[in-house]
């Protein structure tokens, strides 16, 4: 037990609802920092469990090789929203909740996704673009014409 609540750096975690065992790396009062094989995670104290034990683990049926998808809630893939609208948001709030939703889709193995981020004067959609072509998970970002939505949308398209 640390300072923190009942984990500590070097835990073993699941995100609740999921199966996949994270390594606690990093831990505050309120979000912990969670590494898994391909991919970091910093998300809420409240939201992860202990991982269960080796001879819980092994008696469990045994995760698909290269599979992304693991939420256990059989509607998570269904009630994804493939778009996120930044409208009205400022760009450190719109990034902020563009790297959750792509987490969600990266986990989801969601692949095609679009960004609404408005016309305006372009600043949103220069800081999105920005983010989106130094991010990892993207393999393809397209914002230019004629794709549906004009200079108001980006497509991406993971990894």
């Amino acid at each position: 037990m640390s300072d923190h609540g009942i984990f500590s750096t070097g835990d073993s975690v699941c995100v609740q609802g999921q199966v996949a065992i994270g390594t606690v790396t990093r831990i505050s009062k309120q979000t912990a920092t969670v590494a898994f094989p391909t991919f970091n995670l910093k998300i809420s104290v409240d939201k992860l469990t202990q991982a269960p034990s080796a001879a819980q683990a092994s008696s469990a049926a045994p995760a698909r090789s290269g599979s992304r998808l693991l939420n256990k809630d059989p509607y998570a893939y269904i009630n994804f929203e493939d778009a996120i609208d930044l409208h009205g948001m400022r760009a450190h709030e719109a990034l902020a909740a563009l790297d959750q939703w792509m987490d969600q889709a990266y986990l989801l193995g969601r692949k095609h996704l679009k960004v609404i981020h408005g016309k305006g004067d372009g600043v949103l959609r220069h800081a999105v673009g920005k983010h989106l072509r130094k991010h990892s998970w993207v393999k393809r970002v397209i914002d230019k014409h004629p794709f549906p939505g004009g200079a108001g949308v980006t497509w991406i398209e993971l990894a």
